[in-house]
């Protein structure tokens, strides 16, 4: 029975010893991907380290409640996006009291471009249109707290590891694929502006050209049909001009 005895123990005492193992293991891959957020309030310089303390704070101090706009307004990603910017920019020429009733305040194509530049949370707009504010009570790196609860009690201690790991790849992945396409839709937005003034600029020459022409050709001009009388169309109405001078020899 000893022998048994002492077989159990060690047994139970490797498992034990290689289940914190693997837990100390699974920490620290997880604490170098957790990186510091830095959230700026949206209608003062207040910083946060998470989303959430931050949308708290704009409730409780500025009557500004972003969760309960999307609700209301049905926003979508770009719908919040232009939301955020719009806030920032309105904050920062000394608007206090916004009207975000409508979509109609923010649905320029301009507001697409961040007003905040590297604005932390636009890239943690996920936050806000997945759970919302108040189904998480807080977050660690995009990581609810509730999911923290428990990690590495009990049997199921690894696995909760890595399922934390994986919650935070996607997080991070999130956020680098919408820093991606917000930064193409700036181009994008960039380009056209230019494109825009490009075609702007080549209308207006080509539009002073057509009147310096006129100026110095009065006969080309736009006659009242707003037809313009080219050197053919004055040699057209001269041979008229010749055909009534004969008929009236005629007669």
């Amino acid at each position: 029975m000893v022998p048994d005895q002492l077989a159990a123990s060690f047994d139970s005492s490797e498992e034990g010893d290689i289940l914190d193992l693997a837990d100390d293991e699974g920490w620290d891959d997880l604490e170098p991907d957790l990186e510091p957020v830095e959230m700026v309030c949206l209608m003062c310089d207040a910083l946060f380290d998470s989303t959430q303390r931050m949308l708290q704070h704009c409730k409780d101090n500025h009557d500004l409640d972003i969760v309960s706009i999307r609700k209301d307004l049905d926003l979508d990603f770009l719908g919040m996006v232009k939301l955020v910017n719009y806030i920032r920019r309105e904050a920062k020429v000394g608007k206090g009291k916004l009207d975000v009733s409508k979509k109609s305040a923010f649905e320029d194509d301009q507001y697409l471009l961040p007003t905040l530049e590297d604005d932390a949370l636009l890239y943690s707009l996920q936050d806000v249109i997945g759970d919302g504010l108040d189904d998480v009570d807080d977050d660690v790196g995009g990581v609810p707290v509730k999911a923290l609860n428990g990690a590495g009690n009990g049997s199921n201690g690894v696995d909760r590891i890595a399922e934390l790991e994986q919650h935070l790849q996607r997080a991070q992945l999130e956020r680098k694929a919408c820093k991606r396409e917000l930064e193409a839709l700036r181009e994008g937005i960039e380009a056209r502006n230019g494109y825009e003034g490009a075609l702007k600029e080549i209308t207006e020459e080509h539009g002073n050209n057509e009147n310096e022409n006129a100026i110095s050709n009065p006969g080309t001009g736009p006659n009242k049909n707003g037809h313009t009388l080219g050197n053919t169309d004055s040699s057209y109405f001269a041979s008229y001009s010749g055909h009534g001078e004969f008929s009236g020899t005629l007669t």
